[in-house]
């Protein structure tokens, strides 16, 4: 892929085009950065997101990158490397004008993985730039926003040109194989070094470098990485003042860790949600030692399809109030958040908007770790503004739970999101579909009942439980008291690949 960039004058014409479509300023950005197969770094003149909230791999829909002929575009050069961000559409942008044209050209394609068919030529339309405008409005339900997430998440084809039917799969296993496995080699190696006294304190010190280097890149900030984790940290607190606390001895620990395994030869600015989560699992090495601390990832699809499939608009505005008892890693509260947004306050600033949705969301863990975790999740869901998430630190299977976290948040939530720990009291984690044996409760059970006694009438439960929960002869009474006290608007089975 060339290096050199599209003038302004172009980035102003597609960006006009764009705009008539409906993405606004906020929803692209210029000289977007990514970390692609080996590790090796890409960059897009330009990409368009499916929204302004949270600009990532999850969101971005279309990406743009000067060419110097589009005639003479190669498959495997020019359109692969954007699997890693998992653009369904890609448009390639002539920055001079070519001998025998009439002007400019934009090559308009779509990304997928091989095009042994055309001899690595890319198939596509060919348009002056001076058309540009014109051919989207002709074609505009194949490029709006809505439509580009549906075919990045849903594997709908394009009637213009084919997508490959997995492509946030494609993203995710590439950002998996370069950056994931990359930190957890790193996090292993220096676990391996140090006495199990340290474990702890180097886990958790591992996840705050890892969230200020994705925070450096998100903020396009320029924190050197080569002097040390003391020097680099000390840029994240002048951000984050009250964050990314670490004592002197830990953090020259973890020094190989930030300038062998998180150096500045790779880009975090694009990774998603899950891609964070996963980075936090990987942290931990072992499951064992995750479901110990009691660290659990809801997937954002998941967390995402629950939070649709809830009526929140039945709710007044100026009355949602959004709790999770059992946030985790804080995925189902970033949902939430995107949920809230865009059912109401679109007419806010971003800051004003922000302010709102964080007074009205609320979310709480019985393990400090997995507090300290959602914080910094949240943290990097929505960067440029103040990490002010009101996360507090109870058990939720708890006699005085209701009380306790309805005086410490100052309200009664009336949409309550859960994803609880599956499994017995004081176990470890499990997936949902296992059925358990009769005799024994599950946790899941006692947070549903919590949920439940919380909830006012009118109120809106959507949360994650067990099978056993249909049929378990402990959990009747529960069951019972669903049926008679409850409307159920939705029961759906959820894959065991979601886990």
């Amino acid at each position: 892929m060339e290096n050199q960039k599209i003038d302004k004058t172009i980035r102003r014409t597609i960006k006009s085009a764009f705009a008539q479509i409906g993405y606004s300023d906020a929803m692209i950005s210029s000289d977007v950065h990514f970390a692609g197969k080996a590790g090796n770094s890409f960059f897009a003149d330009l990409v368009a997101y499916s929204g302004s909230l949270r600009k990532d791999t999850d969101t971005a829909v279309i990406s743009v990158k000067g060419t110097d002929n589009t005639d003479e575009v190669k498959h495997d050069k020019d359109i692969v490397p954007f699997l890693a961000i998992a653009t369904p559409v890609i448009i390639l942008a002539e920055y001079r004008k070519t001998p025998h044209t009439d002007g400019l050209r934009l090559l308009i394609t779509g990304l997928n993985k091989t095009d042994m068919a055309t001899g690595g030529k890319v198939e596509g339309n060919v348009i002056p730039l001076s058309r540009f405008e014109e051919y989207l409005k002709d074609h505009q339900e194949q490029f709006t926003p809505r439509r580009l997430e549906r075919a990045k998440w849903h594997a709908e084809q394009l009637s213009l040109f084919d997508i490959c039917p997995n492509l946030i799969g494609e993203a995710y296993q590439i950002a998996e194989n370069e950056l994931v496995n990359r930190f957890e080699r790193g996090v292993r190696d220096i676990l391996a070094e140090n006495p199990e006294e340290y474990k702890r304190d180097i886990i958790r010190a591992a996840i705050a470098i890892l969230a200020a280097r994705i925070l450096r890149d998100r903020l396009r900030k320029k924190w050197p990485t080569s002097d040390g984790v003391i020097h680099f940290l000390e840029y994240a607190r002048a951000f984050l003042p009250g964050h990314f606390k670490i004592s002197d001895i830990i953090a020259k620990r973890l020094d190989p860790l930030l300038i062998k395994y998180l150096n500045d030869t790779l880009d975090f600015s694009q990774v998603s949600i899950d891609i964070v989560g996963k980075f936090y699992e990987s942290a931990f090495v072992t499951k064992e030692t995750r479901d110990q601390w009691g660290i659990h990832y809801t997937p954002s699809l998941l967390a995402k399809t629950l939070l649709r499939r809830m009526p929140i608009e039945e709710i007044p505005p100026d009355k949602r109030i959004l709790a999770d008892p059992t946030c985790g890693s804080g995925s189902l509260l970033a949902a939430g958040y995107e949920r809230l947004a865009d059912a109401s306050y679109r007419r806010l600033s971003d800051d004003e908007r922000h302010q709102t949705l964080i007074n009205s969301i609320f979310g709480n863990d019985k393990d400090q770790f997995a507090v300290e975790i959602a914080r910094m999740t949240l943290m990097l869901f929505h960067p440029p503004h103040k990490n002010n998430w009101k996360i507090n630190r109870l058990d939720a299977e708890g006699n005085s739970f209701k009380s306790k976290w309805i005086n410490q948040i100052g309200t009664r939530p009336n949409i309550i999101v859960a994803n609880p720990p599956f499994g017995e009291k004081g176990g470890g984690t499990q997936h949902p579909n296992v059925r358990r044996a009769r005799n024994q409760p599950d946790r899941s059970a006692l947070i549903l009942k919590q949920c439940l006694d919380i909830l006012p009438d009118g109120g809106l439960l959507g949360i994650i439980l067990t099978e056993t929960i249909l049929d378990q002869q402990l959990v009747k009474p529960d069951r019972d008291e669903i049926l008679r006290s409850c409307q159920i608007l939705e029961q759906w089975s959820v894959p065991i690949g979601w886990f």
